[in-house]
């Protein structure tokens, strides 16, 4: 008698399936995007020399612009150049600024080695964090760049070019020239998420 029980109820259940999964059927459609388009920003970095002003100029600015020039160096020399950088990304992204020398055209080595310079940029038009780089030769920029800050989209950050030639410099430099172009790169770094 169980045994018949059992097998009702085991018939049921089956039958209350078989039933109900074709009595919930769903209807099944699509809808279609096309034509999606995305553009990436285009990163913008534009530099001003021209203006050693306390809050960045408005006009002035350009992707290269003329550098600066010092004659009669002697031993103990230093000097700061003032120049602006503007971030002209159009989404707001935070970029990291890093400084580099390149174009070597100089005629002496060894004022290469003994020459130094040193980078202080303060972003948010001037208000904001001032960031030291190391202080380091042009040989040694020549070969690498260092970390000068970060510039928001749409920021501006004024920048000193300290230039040093030491106390310690011998005569085997007296007449010599060095030459270069200095760049200011901007990289976005991205950390994941997990």
């Amino acid at each position: 008698m169980n045994r018949k029980i059992l097998l009702s109820g085991i018939s049921i259940v089956a039958s209350l399936v078989l039933v109900g999964g074709s009595a919930f059927a769903l209807f099944d459609a699509q809808a279609l995007a096309t034509n999606n388009t995305f553009s990436a920003a285009t990163p913008g970095l534009l530099v001003n020399t021209g203006s050693t002003a306390n809050s960045h100029p408005s006009t002035g600015f350009s992707q290269s612009d003329t550098g600066y020039t010092a004659t009669d160096l002697v031993p103990g020399y230093s000097h700061d150049f003032v120049f602006w950088l503007h971030n002209t990304t159009g989404d707001s992204v935070t970029f990291n600024l890093s400084a580099h020398f390149l174009n070597d055209q100089g005629d002496n080595a060894t004022l290469n080695g003994e020459m130094l310079a040193q980078f202080t940029c303060t972003n948010h038009n001037n208000t904001g964090t001032a960031v030291t780089s190391g202080q380091h030769s042009i040989t040694e920029w020549l070969a690498g760049s260092d970390t000068i800050g970060t510039l928001d989209s749409g920021d501006y950050a004024r920048c000193i070019m300290n230039m040093q030639l030491p106390t310690s410099a011998g005569n085997d430099i007296a007449g010599k020239t060095v030459k270069f172009d200095t760049q200011i790169g901007i990289n976005q770094t991205v950390i994941p998420t997990l």
